[in-house]
């Protein structure tokens, strides 16, 4: 469609037919369309293709300790345009996400066994079990143990 515009827009300067400029401008016009139709479309794509490789990254090694230039580098892009692209898409930080992910693992773990607290955070991807109390609270609203104590299957049972 581009190369088809620029030959009739090169046709259109050279040979200089009757109404020759207003048909230029119009070429150019549709030409200048195709231009921003082509970048934005593939933009987007981008946007959504490394996204959705990040998450899929993040959710498949929830637990593996890497850092957002190992993703990126995982993504095929920068630091910072993954960063970027990833809030776009889905509104949250990496390490929000992450964290998301990780958090939901533990509430699993919580409710499904009765390992200690402490070996769940670890277990859940967090290297430090006062930051997962933290990150805990934060998201859920409730500590751990509390969480574990409401929602664990002994209690379902007993109620």
């Amino acid at each position: 469609m581009i190369l088809e515009l620029s030959r009739k827009l090169l046709k259109e300067t050279t040979e200089k037919y009757w109404g020759h400029r207003i048909k230029i401008q119009s070429v150019f016009q549709e030409l200048l369309i195709s231009f921003v139709r082509l970048f934005t479309a593939d933009k987007d794509e981008a946007v959504d293709k490394t996204a959705v490789l990040a998450k899929k990254f993040l959710e498949a090694y929830p637990d593996k300790n890497l850092d957002l230039e190992e993703l990126a580098d995982k993504c095929g892009v920068s630091k910072s345009h993954l960063c970027r692209v990833f809030k776009k898409a889905t509104g949250q930080t990496v390490s929000q996400y992450l964290n998301q992910i990780r958090i939901e693992r533990a509430c699993k773990l919580l409710s499904a066994t009765d390992v200690p607290i402490e070996e769940i955070a670890f277990a859940a991807g967090f290297n430090n079990a006062s930051y997962f109390f933290r990150v805990f609270k934060k998201q859920i609203g409730r500590l751990p143990l509390e969480w574990r104590k409401k929602h664990s299957v002994a209690a379902e049972i007993a109620a």
